[in-house]
């Protein structure tokens, strides 16, 4: 009798319809406006495209800057302004770090010059440095402004960069402003 019970209650079941076959429903797309890891919090304006993003674990860090997100959009000109955000891995304190961008910047980039960096603080509050730097020669001589700041476990660089003339610091600033940071927490944790 058991088996009979058993063997009917098999049958019921393989006649269901199998709740696990259905297609779960997808999660929402990112915002491709926004990025988010676990020590920044960044809205680009909604005029930008995501030209992409990616995640890298602090381990993974090289020694020198990485992008991890990109924006760009087009002006009537038909230039291109691109806002991007890059990493590498560094612990080092604020103002150490901000000697590590700079050199790095003056090797990577040819014809490089640093107009000016001034102390101040991002959206919540978390200190860092805005530069002012200009590269290239003649029609090709762009301009880039940025925030650098350390979390502890990474230097970071948040840029705007586009061809001289086209912004002044003010709307770069601006173009920024939407940005917050914090110390990374424990990168052993999950």
């Amino acid at each position: 009798m058991k088996k009979l019970l058993t063997f009917l209650a098999l049958v019921l079941v393989c006649r269901l319809p199998v709740a696990a076959q259905i297609a779960p429903t997808p999660g929402p797309t990112p915002d491709p406006h926004i990025y988010d890891d676990r020590a920044i919090h960044l809205v680009v304006p909604t005029d930008y495209t995501l030209l992409g993003r990616r995640t890298v674990k602090v381990s993974q860090l090289g020694g020198k800057l990485e992008p991890i997100a990109a924006w760009a959009k087009r002006t009537k000109r038909g230039d291109q302004i691109t806002i991007s955000l890059a990493t590498e891995g560094d612990n080092e304190r604020l103002g150490a770090w901000l000697v590590t961008f700079k050199n790095e910047a003056r090797e990577q980039i040819q014809n490089v010059f640093f107009k000016g960096t001034v102390r101040g603080k991002l959206k919540n509050g978390m200190p860092a440095y805005w530069v002012d730097l200009s590269y290239g020669t003649g029609f090709d001589s762009h301009k880039r402004y940025g925030w650098v700041w350390s979390d502890g476990q990474r230097g970071v660089f948040l840029s705007i960069d586009f061809p001289l003339g086209m912004m002044t610091p003010e709307q770069a600033q601006a173009t920024l402003a939407n940005v917050r940071a914090t110390l990374y927490p424990n990168p052993s944790e999950p």
